[in-house]
């Protein structure tokens, strides 16, 4: 009679221990070829909304896209639209606005088809979804928007010409809508982003690099969005807006199209981030957001 063979109690041992020796050093290479792929997708998609974007430009005099119509805390679908609705038939995808590295949970009621959808009206359920784009728009240099006390038009949109280095003003950059009291992200991406700064000193004194001398910070529109420590509870986004969603780094998109994937840190270089623009720009040919 023949005897049937079996692993022993140790090669089992042994076998194992090789499996979790495998395990431990392959799933670490597995997990950044995963992050890495989510940041490639990520960058390809900003480069196709940038081009849309240069699309839209053309058709309309070589300027900017409106951030969005109004700042009426009010508005919905039938009385606004932002800026992702805008060029949406140039890019015909309105996945090209989530980048993948998002996991954070976005509210169920942002649906593509939401309650606020009119009829003949085909780009209204997007309304409520385009706010909570990953693709974050440097609004305030390019489009900046006004609160009614201001009494002037909403936005004024920029030139292509007004750009002076564009391949290092920053147009769009990875954004987060919130963060909760933990410091964790929620509610998916903002559709808008603001600089760090505004001022800068220059030999005839302080100048708003703004462009936009006579109108206070309090008239500006900003939504829930600065720079600075965080308050309580669910609260303002304390870089602007922007989030780094692929291992600390973050994709942006600049004037001349190209895009680059760089720290926070690197983001608010050139100045002093502090709360309401408090603090001043030291260093123009570092600073990524303004026209020079």
């Amino acid at each position: 009679m023949s005897k049937s063979r079996a692993f022993t109690l140790i090669e089992m041992l042994v076998v194992i221990a090789i499996v979790a020796i495998l395990a431990a050093v392959l799933f670490p290479v597995f997990s950044r070829a995963r992050d890495q792929a989510k940041a490639t997708v990520c960058l390809s998609n900003f480069k196709q909304v940038s081009t849309s974007v240069l699309l839209y430009q053309v058709d309309y005099d070589d300027r900017y896209v409106p951030a969005k119509y109004s700042t009426d805390a009010n508005a919905d679908s039938s009385t606004d639209r932002t800026w992702v609705q805008l060029i949406l038939p140039y890019g015909k995808s309105f996945a090209l606005f989530k980048c993948p590295g998002d996991f954070s949970v976005r509210p169920t009621n942002e649906s593509l088809f939401n309650a606020d959808a009119l009829p003949n009206d085909s780009y209204a359920r997007y309304y409520r979804a385009s706010m909570r784009s990953n693709l974050g728009y440097n609004y305030l240099y390019f489009a900046p928007l006004f609160t009614a006390r201001s009494r002037i038009p909403y936005s004024v949109t920029r030139s292509t010409w007004e750009v002076q280095d564009p391949s290092g003003m920053l147009v769009f950059g990875d954004s987060v809508h919130s963060i909760d009291s933990s410091g964790k992200p929620v509610g998916g991406g903002s559709y808008l982003i603001v600089p760090p700064c505004r001022y800068a000193n220059a030999e005839n004194g302080t100048v708003d690099t703004f462009l936009l001398d006579s109108i206070p910070n309090t008239d500006l529109y900003t939504g829930s969005l600065d720079w600075g420590p965080i308050g309580n509870g669910v609260a303002a986004v304390a870089s602007g807006g922007l989030w780094p969603w692929h291992s600390d780094r973050l994709t942006t998109v600049y004037a001349d199209g190209h895009a680059r994937r760089i720290t926070l840190d690197q983001a608010a270089e050139g100045c002093e981030a502090l709360p309401m623009w408090a603090g001043l720009i030291s260093d123009r040919s570092k600073y990524r957001w303004d026209f020079d």
